[in-house]
């Protein structure tokens, strides 16, 4: 075992994905799984790594490495069975530590067993060099201090995370917001971010996000976003450049919309829960009580019990009254849900017939255009 499973082992810390380093060659430990009756994948079969299957459970085998050449994003390796080769390629020290199948600890370095006990991360070898071979690494250097907790230790670390910022921008957006969503995911990011905007590293990678804000308290990452965010603009702008899933950069910016006196108002509120959700108004509520403003006791209750009822009319109930399919259908259902938001979701089906009724009678008369407030 090596990385971040030892770390965490040695931590008491819940540990996650179990990565594996070998001296055996990636066609080797395919031979060897295969032998033991265990599925095998070249997930990065170029750069030494195959995953093996067991129990439903991948497992990365990387053979031992060292770098030919690096550009920032990717490395050209070529393969080793020097242990302590290996180890110099890695990011940080306490990163750097093998468990063996006896159980007896291996820290090649010399170093990242006291780091550990000291609770410093520290880059292996020279920073800068460690940091241009994956600028990612400036955003891993912030991510572990706030994933443990442990404030930076190592001052020349950070500064020449931030002396290198400008090799950011040669990163995949994608693995930036992979990178930031689990730093904003650990218990208290507050200080890493600080220390990030200081050293120009957050204004780098998104001008939008304002590190003073308040943050609530659930280690939620697309929660603490929106806390960091101005408006639905900056949302908008920033789920768009990180490529951030459909899903949740609707949450995002359903986060950060706020309807007028929706959390102040039962009234305003059952009609943000209608057309919002409810996870838009749990977030919408607790970014409020983050930075200290009020929410409507009565509103609360509401968020949390609320049925959120279901328009009782179809496109079908208006084929049936013979209102042909089109835009004026459209429009006409549009009115009908209208008036019977803007009467508390209290009419039953046989009401919105009824109205339905009165539309196709007198199309101009009461309800023929959406109520406001």
């Amino acid at each position: 075992m090596v990385g971040g499973a030892v770390r965490d082992c040695l931590l008491r810390r819940p540990v996650g994905d179990i990565d594996m380093a070998t001296t055996l060659l990636p066609e080797a430990v395919i031979a060897a799984a295969g032998a033991a009756g265990l599925k095998s994948v070249p997930t990065g079969i170029e750069h030494g790594t195959i995953t093996v299957i067991a129990e439903g459970t991948p497992f990365e085998i990387t053979t031992l490495r060292a770098d030919v050449e690096t550009d920032g994003r990717r490395a050209v390796v070529s393969f080793t069975t020097d242990w302590a080769q290996d180890a110099m390629r890695r990011d940080f020290t306490i990163n750097a530590l093998y468990l063996d199948p006896e159980g007896e600890l291996h820290d090649p370095l010399g170093q990242g067993l006291d780091d550990l006990k000291a609770q410093m991360i520290r880059f292996i070898g020279s920073a800068s060099e460690r940091i241009r071979e994956d600028y990612l690494r400036i955003l891993r250097f912030f991510r572990f201090h706030a994933m443990l907790g442990w404030p930076i230790r190592d001052r020349s670390g950070a500064a020449a995370c931030a002396t290198h910022l400008d090799g950011l921008q040669r990163l995949s957006v994608e693995r930036i917001w992979q990178e930031m969503a689990k730093l904003l995911a650990a218990p208290d990011p507050a200080p890493m971010l600080a220390e990030m905007a200081d050293g120009g590293i957050l204004a780098a990678i998104a001008a939008e996000l304002d590190a003073g804000r308040t943050l609530p308290h659930a280690q939620d990452a697309i929660l603490r976003l929106a806390a960091m965010l101005l408006d639905q603009a900056a949302a908008s702008t920033i789920s768009r450049r990180w490529k951030i899933s459909k899903s949740a950069a609707r949450r995002l910016e359903l986060a950060v919309r706020h309807p007028a006196d929706s959390l102040g108002n039962p009234v305003a509120a059952r009609v943000a829960l209608y057309r919002d959700g409810r996870q838009a108004m749990l977030d919408r509520s607790t970014l409020a009580m983050a930075r200290g403003e009020p929410v409507n006791r009565d509103v609360q209750a509401l968020i949390s019990d609320w049925p959120i009822p279901v328009f009782p009319l179809k496109g079908r109930d208006l084929m049936t009254a013979n209102v042909r399919p089109g835009p004026e259908m459209g429009e006409l259902l549009h009115r009908l849900e209208a008036r019977w938001i803007a009467d508390d979701f209290r009419a039953d089906r046989a009401q919105c017939l009824a109205w339905l009724a009165d539309e196709i009678r007198d199309p101009a008369g009461p309800g023929s255009s959406p109520p406001t407030g």
